[in-house]
């Protein structure tokens, strides 16, 4: 089996993808994070290469000409079906999120 896209292809991909796009600037470092180190926020650089069945966590931003800055995050699994044991935890965060963006409303204190 061939290994995936070693992790730093993908931020190079993406700053790429920035620039044919016209983003401005890229304001944030993209994190590509996988494995047991996609649970760790703004994970360190490692040589740790992509497996089949892991998670895998992009967090990415730029800065659109307008001035909007956008930030995004997402979590894929590699190579095939999420095993179990991560669809529990991904559905107990999805449920966390829908109360979370059910809860907000103008005027509502966020602390």
């Amino acid at each position: 089996m061939r290994h995936l896209p070693h992790w730093q292809q993908i931020p190079r991909l993406y700053r790429f993808l920035v620039i044919s796009f016209a983003v401005i600037d890229v304001v944030i470092l993209v994190i590509v994070a996988s494995g047991p180190n996609a649970a760790s926020p703004h994970h360190a650089t490692s040589d740790r290469r992509i497996e089949p069945g892991d998670p895998v966590v992009v967090d990415i931003g730029g800065t659109m000409p307008s001035g909007y800055c956008s930030d995004c995050t997402r979590t894929y699994v590699a190579g095939g079906a999420a095993p179990a044991e991560f669809r529990e935890y991904y559905a107990v965060l999805q449920a966390a999120q829908r109360a979370a963006v059910a809860a907000v409303a103008p005027g509502t204190p966020s602390c």
